[in-house]
């Protein structure tokens, strides 16, 4: 029976999905080949026609979270109250990714923030597609920011912000002292406005809201 290049595409998504809710939740060494593909609804023989191997998967569920940075994002706000709402809009992103919803979300959540520890760990490639994921989003986010700057990719103003998220969040899951969890997260929140000051007072948007 033949296939259309559309449902080869189709199965190879739903097997992604499975395999970023997966590993995010379990870590690599905690989920088998197996298990992905019984949560995407397929056999264990379909595997190989998409993938060579459980660490090219990973990979390249890691990768397929990066966004595409839409022109409109990267262009200069033609108003202040435009740049405004753009901030804002920011700041709301950065603040949920900082938050107890987002926290407790591990097998939806950031990928980067679940798989610190595998990367660490991991073989060249994975770790270079950290790398490219890490310097995507920077970019990205700086884009969304409308910051400019000369840097270059490994001295990026955002960088410290993006670590400052990326950690944070990560040890707000690692502490097993609610209390604590949620100061770190608050903390973070409160280091927004430091570290990106064109987002405005992060602690002012949060007794407005």
């Amino acid at each position: 029976m033949s296939y259309t290049p559309d449902h080869k595409e189709h199965t190879r998504k739903r097997i992604l999905a499975s395999a970023r809710r997966l590993f995010n939740a379990h870590g690599f060494d905690g989920v088998t080949i197996d298990a992905i593909m019984a949560d995407a609804d397929l056999t264990r023989g379909g595997f190989y026609a998409h993938f060579p191997s459980k660490e090219a998967l990973f990979e390249a569920a890691l990768l397929d979270v990066i966004p595409t940075a839409k022109p409109e994002a990267q262009e200069t706000a033609t108003s202040e109250r435009a740049a405004q709402q753009t901030r804002r809009h920011m700041l709301t992103q950065f603040q949920h990714y900082l938050s107890a919803g987002h926290r407790d979300n591990l097998a939806e959540g950031c990928a980067i923030a679940a798989h610190l520890s595998d990367a660490a760990r991991a073989d060249p490639d994975l770790q270079a597609a950290f790398t490219q994921l890490t310097k995507t989003l920077t970019k990205v986010w700086a884009a969304k920011l409308n910051t400019t700057s000369s840097a270059t990719d490994e001295d990026d103003p955002r960088l410290a912000l993006f670590s400052m998220m990326i950690g944070g969040l990560a040890l707000s899951r690692a502490v097993d002292d609610p209390t604590l969890s949620d100061q770190i997260l608050a903390d973070c929140r409160g280091a927004l406005g430091v570290l990106a000051p064109e987002l405005g007072d992060p602690t002012t948007e949060e007794r407005e809201s």
